[in-house]
């Protein structure tokens, strides 16, 4: 794992910890939900 990023924000009036990292080609984003720390989305993308 590579590029750990988390910072906390904004998202719809919901206050979230956006996280983004690194794995092999992958890139992972999530919002996670700073109160019950619940995966509000989540995204995979393949860097080619």
């Amino acid at each position: 794992m590579t590029g750990l990023h988390c910072h906390k924000d904004y998202d719809d009036g919901r206050e979230v910890y956006e996280v983004e990292f690194r794995q092999g080609r992958y890139e992972f984003s999530y919002d996670i939900d700073v109160n019950n720390y619940s995966v509000l989305e989540w995204d995979k993308d393949f860097d080619d």
